[in-house]
């Protein structure tokens, strides 16, 4: 039947039918697919940016994490230092203490000959 119609139209007369068909049918579909395009565009850029900012927070707490970590290790090095110099001043301090301590030996040993002698003295 539709092609009864067709033939019946002409071409003319069909072109002119199908242009108006199709500008009141289309208008309001195009309208409506270009706004449903252009909230899900928005929609999804609001999305990555939401995500980015999310991934961006990360990042810094990351970054904020990592310098901590810098400081803390910066701070046991300081202290393995520390600790090293007070190993190597405890170890001059005990060769010391040894020499010392051999010394007073050595003086020990001349006072009580020191008083040998003055005991000796006084008992002739």
């Amino acid at each position: 039947m539709l092609i009864g119609v067709i033939l019946m139209l002409g071409t003319c007369h069909l072109a002119k039918a199908l242009v108006l068909l199709s500008s009141n049918f289309l208008t309001p579909w195009c309208f409506y697919t270009l706004e449903t395009c252009r909230r899900q565009f928005d929609l999804a850029n609001r999305e990555a940016l939401d995500e980015s900012a999310e991934w961006r927070m990360k990042y810094d707490e990351e970054v904020e994490r990592s310098a901590k970590c810098d400081k803390q290790l910066i701070e046991i090095k300081q202290k393995v230092e520390d600790a090293a110099s007070i190993n190597q001043q405890l170890v001059m301090l005990q060769k010391e203490n040894m020499a010392l301590v051999g010394r007073m030996e050595v003086l020990k040993r001349e006072l009580e000959a020191t008083k040998l002698k003055c005991r000796s003295k006084i008992d002739r």
